[in-house]
Order: structure tokens, then C-alpha cells, then sequence
């Protein structure tokens, strides 16, 4: 297991990884939620290197290790349902052997694991996989046709997507007055500000208008590889905003 310093001194391209394997996000990100960023290496079965992202944390008498991403080899891809839980087995075995956490809760919602270690839970819905390679009209024709009738009618009312740093503040406003509204606490305006810092042309924030009037916010951590959209704030319970800034702010990432 690497630290943040032996993780950023080792001869990798980060640039060729998803957000987030990246030292400068994992760091950032570690601050915020009070935890260390930390590296595993191991070798898969073919004998290459593969690496996996973690945040760890100790507090009170429970030590905790999320899983930041889904193994990728030393080029940033990805591996096949067979490796991936072959080599999640070799991380678990170290894990344990060297007491390095008592529990690991599940991973960040953009972390989509094909493989299953042994022993491991694991759940067949959550969070999905959209190829961002494919050309647009295609990624529109695969939409079911409800949500494409949304996305139309979204546009036919005026429905904008503005996006941006200067987009940051209004974000924050709805989706702090989404997490109020579902009784649950909401990380603040710093917390995002800090994660722009370290990774500027990785991380899109949007928002969808109506006039002048925010209906819904897009806040997208991502790079070349892989993106992760999220789209639930919104002031109202109006949907087809919410899937327009979906499907307009996708192909950037991809």
C-alpha cells in the first residue's frame, strides 16, 4: 500500500486515469472527508501492475478503507470481470493480513465493479456504465423514449444548460436545498470549491435554467477516461430539466 507521496513520485501518466485514481483528487478529496489517500499495487494474473485507489480513515476505534475506483492496469484500463476480482481478492487478503481497516463500507457511487470477490457484497443495480464513445445520435436513440419526450419537452419550454466555475455557487444552493429537504447534511460550498482547485479540467459543474430561474444542477467529477454525472437536486419535483442537463452534459465528458 502507497501514500499520497509514493503514489505521486511513481512513473505513471495519471493523466491517462479516471479522477479518480489521481493523487491530486484523491488527495483533495481525502481532506475533505477527514481521510487518507492511499495506493494499492498489486499484479494481476498475467503478471502486469494494476492499481487501486482507496480512502482510509480512523476514527474513535473503527478504521475504514472506500474504494475510490475499480482496478485499472498501469496504461488506465480497465480490467475484466475475472482480473477485477482476482485482484480486489489480492487487495482484501493484504488488507486483512496488515489489520489495515475493520470495515469497508461500499465504494463511491462512481466506482462500477464488474467483478465480485468471494465473500463480497454486492448489489445489481445503483450505478450504471454509459459509453461515452458512441456518437451522440446513437447514446439519444438509446434513451428510452419517455425520457427523450422529456429531454424534448425540456428544450420546447426554454429549458438551458449553462456550465462552468461561475456555475459553482448556484449548485451548491440547490442541491443544499435538496439534501435539507431529504433531512440530510450537505458537504459545503468549500468542499467543492477545494476539489476545483486541485483538478480544474476535471471537474464540470452545470445548471439547467429556465429564463433566468435555476431548475436543476449537474456536478460531474471526471477526466478523459471516465466521468461520473450526478442530477438528483432540483427545487422542484419537475423531471425533464433534470434529465436534459443529463444528456446535454454527458458527451463533454466523454
Amino acid at each position: 500500500m502507497l501514500d499520497e507521496a509514493q503514489a505521486a513520485s511513481l512513473p505513471v501518466d495519471w493523466a491517462l486515469f479516471a479522477f479518480g485514481f489521481r493523487p491530486t483528487f484523491g488527495v483533495a478529496f481525502a481532506h475533505q472527508l477527514a481521510s487518507r489517500y492511499v495506493l494499492f499495487e498489486v499484479t494481476d494474473p498475467n503478471g502486469a501492475v494494476v492499481y487501486v485507489p482507496a480512502l482510509a480513515r480512523k476514527r474513535a476505534m473503527l478504521a475504514t478503507l472506500r474504494f475510490l475506483h475499480v482496478p485499472a492496469d498501469a496504461r488506465g484500463l480497465p480490467l475484466d470481470a475475472e482480473s477485477e476480482a482476482l485482484c480486489m481478492e489480492a487487495v482484501l487478503r493484504h488488507v486483512r493480513s496488515h489489520a489495515l481497516a475493520d470495515r469497508i463500507p461500499a465504494p463511491f457511487n462512481w466506482c462500477v465493479f464488474r467483478g465480485v470477490p468471494q465473500g463480497a457484497t454486492s448489489a445489481r443495480f445503483g450505478s450504471y456504465v454509459l459509453d461515452l464513445q458512441k456518437p451522440v445520435e446513437q447514446l439519444w436513440k438509446d434513451l428510452h423514449a419517455k425520457h427523450r419526450n422529456g429531454i424534448r419537452n425540456a428544450g420546447a419550454r426554454g429549458a438551458q444548460v449553462r456550465q462552468g466555475p461561475d456555475q459553482l455557487a448556484t449548485f451548491h444552493r440547490l442541491y443544499q436545498a435538496t439534501m435539507a429537504r431529504n433531512g440530510m447534511q450537505a458537504e459545503p460550498l468549500a468542499f467543492f470549491e477545494a476539489l476545483v482547485a486541485a483538478q480544474p479540467d476535471s471537474m464540470l459543474c452545470a445548471v439547467v435554467y429556465h429564463g433566468d430561474a435555476p431548475q436543476g444542477p449537474c456536478w460531474c467529477p471526471g477526466a478523459r477516461p471516465a466521468a461520473s454525472t450526478s442530477t438528483g437536486p432540483r427545487p422542484t419535483r419537475s423531471r425533464p430539466p433534470g434529465r436534459s442537463i443529463s444528456f446535454t452534459t454527458r458527451p463533454s465528458c466523454g
